[in-house]
């Protein structure tokens, strides 16, 4: 038999499956469709069980954002360790852009334009969003040292990304997928040119 979990790790259950709920809901309704009713339902969790681990919506919204980043740099990382590595900023474009186009990232940047209306959201959001940014930096840093200490290199990173959050919020409209893949060709030389070639 197995030992019954203490109350820590019940409620870490609990978290977990709230924000797992939350963030499939995100994924599949978006920020207007993701209620705490919705969200309970999923999780098998009551409202009151939902709020004894979240003091807001905001908060649970924000919580699910940094948990959806934290796996989305992760898997970044291991998609960036898998490759050849023979055209080093080609493969962290490359990388950057599979990471903004993950369904539930789309979601949680999607929280952050709702942040422009939302005071409260956007406070929880801000928490997340600074310490996001370092360690996307780090990881950055991290997949091309060459490169690293060029002076223009937090400005060039910073645009990449700040692009490409455009370009992944860029939902169901008349842009194509081909429009999409040449733009990400074009950011890939606009790197290459401003911090070097490729590594020897």
């Amino acid at each position: 038999m197995a030992p019954a979990r203490t109350q820590e790790q019940r409620r870490a259950a609990t978290r977990a499956k709230l924000l797992a709920a939350t963030a499939a809901c995100l994924t599949e309704h978006g920020y207007v469709g993701t209620t705490v009713g919705r969200v309970c339902k999923r999780a098998g969790v009551s409202s009151g069980g939902l709020f004894a681990h979240f003091d807001s919506k905001a908060e649970l919204l924000a919580a699910t954002a940094a948990e959806i980043l934290r796996r989305a740099r992760e898997d970044a990382a291991a998609d960036f360790l898998a490759r050849d590595h023979g055209d080093p900023i080609a493969d962290a474009v490359a990388v950057a852009w599979r990471f903004y186009r993950r369904h539930d990232l789309r979601a949680a940047l999607e929280l952050f334009v709702a942040g422009r209306t939302d005071p409260e959201l956007a406070a929880h959001l801000d928490a997340v969003d600074a310490p996001h940014r370092e360690q996307l930096g780090h990881l950055v840093r991290l997949m091309l040292p060459a490169q690293a200490g060029h002076p223009d290199f937090d400005d060039v990173v910073e645009l990449v990304l700040a692009t490409m959050f455009g370009l992944a919020l860029d939902v169901g409209t008349i842009r194509s997928a081909e429009l999409r893949e040449r733009e990400v060709a074009l950011l890939t030389e606009l790197v290459r040119h401003r911090l070097g070639g490729t590594d020897a």
